[in-house]
C-alpha cells in the first residue's frame, strides 16, 4: 500500500499508519461499535475486537461460501446462495437457519428486514423475528448491487438502470425512480440525503432522495471501475478496481485525496472514525488516515473541505513540490524501498501534469523534469519488479527445500497454488515491462531475474508433482488393501486365512517403508497403515490362539480323551443307517458333513494323546464314511 500525492491542485497529500493486517480470504465486511465482522471462503464468519484487532469468534460452517454478513443490536447474519444463518452475539451460540427460495447474489440488513438480491433480478424481504418472506421478479438480470435504509431499496443489475424502491410491509415494493445511467451495473450506496450510483467508467452520480433529480457528479478519470463505496452525511469514500481508495468531500463536492493498496487487489472498504478497513485477495489491512502528523476523522465536520485552501496556482510551488517528491523517492531507493520511491515519482509526474495550467510560464523546465522523473521512474520499476521477483525465488525455493529435506511439504496447498499464481503474474508483469524499458540496462537483469524464477518454478513445481504422486501411490496402496481386506471379511473366510492376508500385506508395506528412506509423511501413512493391520491381525491370532487352548482344556486328561473317542466310535454304526434312510439330498449331505467334522476332531485328540489303536478305529470309520457318500454318489 502506499501514499499518494494528490491528483488535482486542491487535493490533500493523505498518508496513513498501518494499525493491523488480518490474514484471512475476504468476501465481505461489516462493523458493530465493538467488533469487525468478516464473511470468509472458508465457510466461515470471524469477528475481531476493534480494541486491539485479535480474533474474537469464529462462526460456521455454513453450507456454501458466505456472501454477506450483518449485524444487528442483538444478532448475526451471514447470507449463503440458498441459506440465511443467524448467530447471537451474546455467547455466540447459532440460532438457527432458513432456506432461501431464490439464489442470492447479496443482501442488506436495515429495520426489521433483511433483503436479499436473487438470481433473475429478484428482491426477497424477510422478516427478521418471524422469518416472514416474500418476493418480487423486479428485474430479468441478476442483482448486482443492493442498499437499503429504513423503507427505501434501491438495486441494480447487470443489464438494467438501476431503481429506487418504496417498501410498506405486506406491500409489493413501489418504484420510486429510475436512475438513469448509460452503464449498467452500477455499484449503489447512500446517506440521509443522497444515493450514490458509481459505474465502470469511475464517474459517480448522486440522486437527491426528495426529487429523486441527479444533483451532482463525481468525476475520477484514474479510478477505473468503482467496486466499493461507504458514506456519511460528510464524506464518500470509493475504492476501484485499480487499488486506489480516494475520500470525497461532500460538502465541497470533491475529492480530498487517495491512496493507493499496493501488490492486491481492493474487494470491500470500510471506514471508522480515522480508519480505512481495507479487504483485499491478501487479507484485510487497517490503516489510519492522516493530513500530516493529524489523523483524517470521517465522522468530523471539523475535517470537512480541508483540501479547499491548498490551491496551487504559482509554478514555482508545483516545481518545488516535485522536486521535495523527487528527493523522497531517492531517499527511499538508497533504503531499497522500491515500491515507495515507484509511488513518489507517479505522485510528482502526476503532480506536473494536474498543475499544467500553472507550469504555462516555464514549458522547457517542465519538459526538463517530466523526461528526467519518466527516466528515473523507470529505473525504479526495474528495480522493484527485480526485488520482487527475488523474493518471489525465495518463497519458491522454500517449498522446495521443503520437500527436499522433510520429504514432505507443512504448507497449505492453498498456500502454494497461490504462490504459483502469484509468480505467473509477476513473470508476465517482468516481461512486459522488460520489454518497455529495453534500453536500460536493468531491463536485461529483469529477464534474467524472470528466467531464472520460472526455472525455480518448474523446478519445484516437479518436485511437487512427484512428492503428491508418491502420496498418492501409497494412498491407493493402502486403498487397495483395505478394500481387498473388507471383500475378505464379507465373504466369511476362515480367520486364518485373513491372518495369512494381514501378514502378507504388512511385509509389503514393511518393504515400501523401507524404499522410503526421508521421506517422513509418507513414512507416517505406511507406518500408520502397519499399526492399523498389525492391530487386527495382533486380535486374530489371540483368538485363534484362545480357540486352540480352550480345545485342549475341555479334554484336559488321556481319559477324557479316551471317553470322548469311544462315545464317537460307538455312535457311527448308528449315524450311518440314520443318513442311509434320508431322502432328502440336503439334509443327508449336511450330516455327512457334521459327521466328517466330529470325526477329524477325534482324529487331532488322538494325535494329541498319541493314542494308536483309537487312530486305527477312526481310520476305517473315516473309510466307511468315505464310501457311504461315493455310494450315494453311484446311485444317483
Amino acid at each position: 500500500m502506499s501514499n499518494a500525492q494528490p491528483t488535482k491542485a486542491e487535493e490533500l497529500q493523505l498518508t496513513f499508519e498501518s494499525i493491523a493486517s488480518l490474514d484471512v480470504d475476504v468476501t465481505y465486511l461489516n462493523q458493530d461499535e465493538e467488533y469487525l465482522y468478516a464473511a470468509c471462503s472458508d465457510l466461515k464468519i470471524r469477528a475481531w475486537t476493534k480494541e486491539d484487532w485479535e480474533e474474537e469468534v469464529v462462526l460456521g460452517e455454513t453450507n456454501s461460501a458466505p456472501l454477506a454478513v450483518h449485524v444487528d443490536e442483538e444478532q448475526v447474519y451471514a447470507t449463503c446462495e440458498n441459506r440465511v444463518y443467524v448467530w447471537k452475539k451474546s455467547g455466540w451460540g447459532m440460532t438457527g437457519w432458513f432456506e432461501l427460495a431464490y439464489d442470492a447474489v447479496t443482501s442488506a440488513l436495515r429495520g426489521d428486514y433483511l433483503y436479499v438480491g436473487a438470481k433473475e433480478g429478484r428482491l426477497v424481504s424477510i422478516r427478521k423475528d418471524s422469518h416472514e418472506t416474500s418476493s418480487w421478479q423486479l428485474y430479468k438480470s441478476d442483482v448486482t448491487s443492493l442498499w437499503a435504509d429504513k423503507n427505501l431499496v434501491c438495486i441494480s443489475t447487470a443489464k438494467d438502470d438501476a431503481r429506487a424502491y418504496q417498501m410498506k410491509e405486506g406491500e409489493a415494493p413501489v418504484e420510486l425512480a429510475v436512475l438513469e445511467l448509460k452503464d449498467k451495473g452500477a455499484v449503489l450506496t447512500g446517506n440521509e440525503e443522497l444515493i450514490f450510483s458509481a459505474v465502470k467508467t469511475g464517474s459517480i452520480k448522486l440522486w437527491d432522495r426528495i426529487d429523486w433529480t441527479e444533483v451532482g457528479k463525481l468525476e475520477s478519470k484514474n479510478d477505473n471501475t468503482i467496486i466499493s463505496m461507504w458514506a456519511n452525511s460528510l464524506f464518500l469514500v470509493t475504492a476501484s478496481d485499480s487499488s486506489f481508495i480516494s475520500i470525497w468531500d461532500l460538502q465541497s463536492m470533491s475529492r480530498l485525496g487517495r491512496i493507493k493498496v499496493e501488490d492486491a487487489r481492493v474487494r470491500r472498504v470500510l471506514v471508522d472514525r480515522d480508519l480505512l478497513i481495507i479487504a483485499t485477495d491478501r487479507g484485510i489491512s487497517v490503516i489510519r488516515l492522516m493530513v500530516g502528523e493529524t489523523s483524517l476523522d470521517l465522522s468530523s465536520i471539523e475535517n470537512s473541505r480541508l483540501g479547499a485552501t491548498i490551491l496551487k496556482t504559482s509554478p514555482y510551488d508545483v516545481l518545488e513540490d516535485a522536486i521535495e517528491l523527487q528527493k523522497e523517492a531517492e531517499a527511499h531507493i538508497e533504503e531499497k524501498e522500491y515500491h515507495e520511491a515507484v509511488s513518489d515519482y507517479e505522485n510528482a509526474l502526476q503532480l506536473l501534469i494536474d498543475n499544467t495550467h500553472a507550469l504555462l510560464e516555464v514549458p522547457d523546465e517542465r519538459e526538463r523534469m517530466t523526461t528526467d522523473l519518466n527516466e528515473r521512474l523507470g529505473r525504479a520499476l526495474l528495480k522493484a519488479k527485480i526485488v520482487e521477483l527475488e523474493h518471489l525465488t525465495e518463497e519458491v525455493s522454500d517449498v522446495s527445500n521443503e520437500l527436499d529435506k522433510k520429504g514432505r511439504l507443512e504448507r497449505e496447498d492453498e498456500y502454494v497454488e497461490k504462490l504459483w499464481n502469484r509468480v505467473g503474474r509477476a513473470v508476465k508483469e517482468s516481461r512486459v515491462l522488460s520489454d518497455a524499458q529495453e534500453g536500460h540496462i536493468l531491463s536485461y537483469q529483469l529477464t534474467y531475474t524472470a528466467d531464472e524464477l520460472e526455472s525455480a518454478l518448474e523446478s519445484a513445481k516437479s518436485k511437487l508433482e512427484a512428492y503428491r504422486e508418491k502420496v498418492g501411490e501409497i494412498h491407493s496402496l493402502i486403498e487397495g488393501i483395505d478394500n481387498e481386506w473388507r471383500w475378505i471379511e464379507r465373504r466369511r473366510t476362515r480367520l486364518s486365512d485373513r491372518l495369512d492376508f494381514l501378514n502378507n500385506q504388512i511385509e509389503i508395506l514393511q518393504k515400501k517403508r523401507e524404499e522410503i528412506g526421508d521421506e517422513e509423511e509418507i513414512e507416517s501413512l505406511v507406518t500408520t497403515a502397519i499399526m492399523k493391520y498389525e492391530e487386527i491381525k495382533d486380535q486374530i491370532s489371540r483368538i485363534i490362539e484362545s480357540s486352540e487352548s480352550s480345545q485342549v482344556d475341555v479334554l484336559s486328561s488321556e481319559k477324557e480323551a479316551r471317553d470322548a473317542i469311544a462315545g464317537i466310535l460307538n455312535l457311527v454304526p448308528k449315524k450311518k443307517e440314520s443318513i442311509k434312510q434320508m431322502t432328502n439330498e440336503e439334509e443327508r449331505k449336511k450330516a455327512i458333513s457334521r459327521l466328517e467334522d466330529a470325526i477329524r476332531e477325534a482324529e487331532s485328540i488322538a494325535e494329541d494323546f498319541e493314542m494308536k489303536g483309537e487312530l486305527e478305529d477312526i481310520s476305517k470309520i473315516r473309510e466307511e464314511i468315505e464310501s457311504l457318500s461315493r455310494s450315494k454318489k453311484s446311485q444317483d
